[in-house]
């Protein structure tokens, strides 16, 4: 069913939250054991507020190391919408696009879930996202030399809009996420010291639906595409959302079940 697929098949339950006056750097160090990425700020199933991956380093921006030991609830935005466990996966993937939210609360009967852009690349089937990947993907992902502290990823996160950075400037060979980026900061550790291994190249000419199932498969959020042994351009989970939302709503249109 892929896209058409219900959320609640996909979405984690219950919500994991953290108490308001959590430090920010408590609440990465928990996520970071439990391999998630977003702090939902609340208590119990009263879900407050939310941090997301791409909000850690404009705040890393505005309060440098400092921002370890702020409480979330001074950094959390407002709580993502709630949406029905019957919501088709493609409805959210749109949702997500128009709100610039890569986060959605679920309604599971009683229980709220969480729903993220992950879950989306989890649901593509093979024979969705079939234009290719060359059609999809913009440029490079930023880039920082392994030797730059990692400070100057998290500010080139901010600078660029984009919540991964590429480690190597010629040939990129690892990537740096916020979560990761900002306890390794606070470390002291340089941009090599702290990334982690690509583990998806792919070719311009394949079929965006074979680059998601490798990111899936690898639990990887970046693949690399290449022409030749150049690298042209990579694309994260944000960026199949991205395509996701398109396909749901032009096959919608197709239908005759409007956008």
């Amino acid at each position: 069913m892929g896209l058409n697929d219900k959320v609640s098949l996909y979405a984690s339950a219950p919500a994991i939250t953290f108490e308001p006056s959590t430090s920010l750097g408590e609440a990465v160090s928990a996520l970071l054991v439990l391999h998630k990425h977003r702090i939902l700020v609340g208590r119990g199933v009263a879900v407050t507020g939310i941090i997301e991956p791409g909000d850690i380093p404009v705040v890393f921006e505005r309060l440098g190391i400092g921002a370890w030991n702020t409480p979330i609830a001074a950094l959390a935005k407002s709580r993502p919408p709630v949406i029905g466990e019957d919501t088709t996966v493609g409805e959210a993937a749109e949702l997500m696009v128009r709100t610039g939210l890569s986060t959605l609360l679920v309604d599971m009967r009683g229980a709220l879930g969480v729903f993220t852009s992950w879950d989306v690349l989890q649901a593509v089937e093979p024979e969705e996202l079939l234009a290719p990947v060359s059609e999809v993907v913009g440029s490079l992902h930023p880039r920082v030399s392994p030797n730059e502290p990692v400070e100057t990823a998290l500010e080139s996160m901010a600078s660029s809009g984009r919540s991964v950075v590429l480690v190597g400037v010629e040939s990129p060979w690892g990537f740096l996420e916020p979560l990761s980026a900002l306890k390794a900061a606070v470390e002291g550790l340089t941009a090599g010291d702290a990334a982690e291994p690509i583990d998806v190249f792919t070719h311009c000419e394949g079929a965006l639906s074979e680059v998601v199932a490798a990111m899936v498969d690898a639990a990887s959020r970046l693949a690399v595409v290449h022409s030749g042994w150049k690298p042209l351009a990579s694309l994260d989970e944000f960026d199949v959302v991205r395509a996701a939302a398109g396909f749901w709503v032009g096959q919608r249109l197709r239908s005759g079940g409007g956008a």
